[in-house]
């Protein structure tokens, strides 16, 4: 794109090295400075995940937001740049085709920016569930692994994408044991751990599966059967859930609700 653009070969190099350190504030960095108290707007998360036509999606952030991140404002100012530079095109064909592909850039941009502060929000969630959670409590994340394919098959990942082959469905449990004492010898000076936390894994392959919310549901349903019968103590359910859409679908929490229920669990989820 930068390269169909009338600019400087000098603006052209300075341009490319914004585009590349926006680029990787994005992929590493920007999840990291988010939070529910930040004072910087592109970084709260319970600025950006409030919405105020809602009064039940909708939580008062106290934050006066007046501090300003240089990484963030990078990247407005680049897009902002780049935008200007498509107008000085004076092929009005090429032009139209560049300030599409532009603006396409835009929105996958900012779904980038909503989808690091949705993590943040989780992963802050997450650890808030874990720490409070009681001895007869676990938290559950289900994902599509990748597919499984025989070797003489295998290409590069390019090729590799899309391919058909046996989907494997992974749910992972952490639960909170509570300590006992293990040696009756301990001076007062030992420092002794109140909890200790117990994890199990499970692997549901299917050979035939287009991991619809359908199999998603269907092969989660068995996992948990597992689970309660593994481990009969666990009255109660935290599950994260993936942005993906089949695993969070419209229908998908009260279709947990109630394969939860069938199972004796109590079910909640952590957004």
């Amino acid at each position: 794109m930068i390269e169909d653009m009338p600019i400087p070969q000098v603006e052209r190099k300075r341009l490319l090295k914004q585009v590349e350190s926006a680029e990787n504030y994005l992929k590493s960095r920007h999840i990291g400075h988010c939070s529910m108290n930040s004072n910087c707007v592109t970084h709260c998360t319970t600025f950006a995940l409030s919405d105020p036509n809602c009064d039940a999606q909708h939580t008062a952030c106290e934050e006066k937001h007046t501090a300003i991140c240089l990484d963030c404002l990078n990247v407005i100012q680049t897009l902002d740049t780049i935008k200007q530079n498509i107008g000085k095109i004076s092929d009005q064909d090429l032009q139209t085709e560049v300030a599409y592909d532009f603006e396409n850039a835009v929105e996958h941009i900012i779904e980038w920016f909503r989808h690091n502060i949705r993590a943040a929000q989780q992963d802050s969630a997450k650890t808030r569930i874990i720490s409070k959670m009681g001895s007869d409590e676990a938290f559950c994340t289900f994902d599509w692994g990748q597919k499984i394919l025989p070797q003489d098959y295998r290409e590069s990942q390019k090729k590799y994408f899309g391919k058909k082959g046996m989907s494997i469905l992974v749910g992972s449990f952490v639960w909170k044991n509570e300590a006992a004492s293990l040696n009756t010898n301990r001076t007062t000076t030992d420092i002794q751990p109140t909890n200790t936390f117990s994890s199990q894994s499970y692997i549901l392959a299917l050979t035939t599966a287009v991991q619809t919310d359908l199999d998603t549901l269907s092969g989660g349903e068995l996992i948990l059967k597992q689970f309660k019968s593994d481990f009969p103590h666990i009255d109660k359910l935290h599950k994260r859930n993936d942005n993906a859409g089949n695993f969070s679908s419209h229908a998908t929490p009260e279709a947990e609700r109630l394969i939860c229920e069938t199972v004796s669990f109590q079910y909640t989820v952590a957004i």
